[in-house]
């Protein structure tokens, strides 16, 4: 018969390793001072009403708040002639879509100072009510 190891002789080793390893655990972490205590050296008491304590500073987030320089507003009646000019709502609403033809295609960006896209034809029911484009 061959000889087979000692199966429960290391099973008793592996245990009592075990129990003295968890009981040193357990002795460092009752020896050890408790988390708060650790800088609690003349701290006052927090459930003494009567402690003295610092009084509360508040400082606001709005302290240094710089407000945005005052703009020009222009005339809404330019305004609604440059949107006139660049097509109307309709020009607006086609820029969230991508372009017939793939990304991109007929896309193209224009130089700064660059006169606007002439207007199309008006068509019926140009007033948009109604109307789906």
């Amino acid at each position: 018969m061959p000889c087979l190891p000692d199966r429960p002789r290391r099973t008793r080793i592996a245990t009592t390793a075990l129990s003295a390893l968890t009981a040193l655990t357990a002795l460092a972490a009752a020896s050890a001072p408790p988390a708060h205590a650790a800088g609690a050296a003349g701290a006052t008491d927090p459930l003494d009403p009567g402690a003295r304590v610092p009084p509360l500073r508040h400082q606001s987030p709005f302290a240094g708040y710089r407000p945005l320089p005052e703009t020009a507003v222009g005339s809404w009646k330019d305004a609604n002639e440059a949107v006139a000019r660049a097509g109307g709502w309709r020009a607006y609403a086609r820029e969230g879509r991508p372009a017939p033809g793939g990304a991109g295609a007929g896309h193209s960006h224009a130089a700064p100072g660059a006169s606007p896209p002439l207007a199309p034809a008006a068509s019926p029911g140009a007033s948009g009510a109604g109307v789906r484009p």
